[in-house]
């Protein structure tokens, strides 16, 4: 939250390597957590990162289908999207939100197939929404 705090204010500037970093840092809580303290599950954990790696799965598939490297840099993420149609202040609260449905409709649904069915729907309509919304860049 500290690093978010000062990226907003813009007194500094995570970059790629700082990213790199701040996910290696949030992984590892979570795989300790797992192997403490157990509350939360294997699938529910995955559930977690389902939505940013749907996300990542499109944009590597794009990128190989237009013969691109898969390390190239772009502005297609979900994030992006959001930053068209919200103030920049709110994109990572809705972020987050988004990205923790999958992992809220396990306390609704006992049936993890049929999230991840839904997931990929609710994504899949979010982008469309958002592309359709949202500016040209």
């Amino acid at each position: 939250l500290y690093c978010l705090v000062l990226n907003l204010k813009n007194i500094s500037f995570l970059g790629n390597s700082g990213v790199s970093v701040l996910g290696i840092f949030i992984s590892s809580l979570y795989i300790f957590e797992y192997n403490l303290s157990k509350t939360l599950l294997c699938d529910e954990i995955f559930l977690i990162f389902f939505i940013p790696g749907i996300d990542m799965t499109r944009l590597v598939i794009s990128r190989m289908s237009s013969g691109r490297s898969i390390s190239d840099s772009d502005l297609n993420h979900l994030h992006h999207y959001f930053l068209n149609i919200i103030n920049q202040k709110y994109v990572f609260l809705i972020y987050t939100i988004t990205t923790t449905i999958p992992y809220l409709m396990t306390k609704i649904i006992d049936n993890n197939l049929i999230i991840i069915i839904l997931s990929i729907a609710v994504y899949s309509s979010t982008m469309i929404v958002l592309k359709r919304f949202s500016k040209k860049y």
